[in-house]
């Protein structure tokens, strides 16, 4: 697996978020995607929960640094990506971070990466 494409899937999320495009934040996500977020208790299921949950976060003028990072091909069609990141976010007016730990897996599907399952989560001290 060419790490490049983790790379440049990351940072096209990244930018979705930073631009608080939920449309195009819900686009990488596959139909039947599944997400465990970093500031919420719920496994989301389906694009329509996925997207109800970035509605919220999105709030929070996100934007994410991965600091540190593997890349693992399963398939050719399929690769895991996990690693550590951080969140720089804005509440009451204030900026903090977030840090988390991530897994995404990323399915091809025609000639568009989906995510098929995101998982983040806070990341112990």
């Amino acid at each position: 697996m060419n790490q490049d494409i983790a790379k440049e899937n990351f940072l096209i999320w990244n930018q979705a978020l930073e631009n608080k495009d939920l449309k195009k934040i819900a686009q990488l996500y596959a139909p039947n995607a599944t997400l465990l977020a970093t500031v919420s208790p719920k496994l989301r299921k389906g694009k329509k929960e996925i997207r109800e949950y970035f509605e919220e976060f999105l709030k929070l003028n996100p934007k994410g640094y991965i600091t540190e990072e593997k890349v693992e091909e399963i398939s050719k069609e399929i690769y895991l990506h996990l690693g550590l990141y951080y969140f720089k976010i804005e509440k009451d007016s204030q900026y903090q971070i977030v840090k988390a730990r991530f897994t995404y897996i990323w399915k091809k599907r025609e000639n568009q990466w989906l995510i098929i399952h995101h998982h983040s989560s806070q990341q112990p001290e």
